[in-house]
């Protein structure tokens, strides 16, 4: 279930299409995948997040929610990539949410490359022809801003 409504206020958080984010890159942070899901789960203790979940940020991809699109071209304007809450972590092409949802590999965000197995991660990316915003896939243990979503 996706956050709809006020972010919380007194954190970092800002509403994109109904959704609340944290970016990282506005706080000059970056960490691996592991570390960056780590630092989003531990904000779902501070004040005003009312028991909800906070992880890595996903897409939803259903005709409901326009936040998929706002939120990878807000990406791609920072010029840097961005961690997102999926990975591969059993076997190849067999993507999931943080949530447990599969991520399809026919997802419209992915660029025509990807994946191409130089990574278990999902990052939010700029590069390609054309210019993105895409998703792709990449080294977990890189150090990357990365983005949090409350659910």
């Amino acid at each position: 279930t996706f956050i709809t409504g006020k972010c919380p206020e007194g954190n970092a958080f800002e509403e994109i299409g109904g959704t609340c984010y944290y970016f990282s890159s506005e706080q000059g942070e970056k960490r691996n995948w592991d570390q960056s899901r780590k630092f989003c789960q531990d904000l779902s203790g501070n004040e005003g997040m009312n028991g909800r979940r906070v992880d890595l940020a996903e897409l939803c991809r259903d005709s409901t929610c326009i936040s998929d699109g706002l939120l990878l071209e807000k990406i791609r304007k920072t010029g840097e990539w961005h961690w997102l809450g999926a990975s591969e972590p059993v076997s190849e092409d067999s993507w999931k949410w943080t949530s447990g949802r599969p991520l399809s590999l026919q997802n419209s965000f992915w660029h025509a490359s990807q994946p191409d197995h130089d990574g278990d991660c999902l990052v939010g990316w700029f590069t390609g022809t054309p210019p993105g915003p895409y998703i792709g896939d990449w080294h977990c243990d890189k150090k990357l801003p990365f983005v949090c979503q409350i659910f």
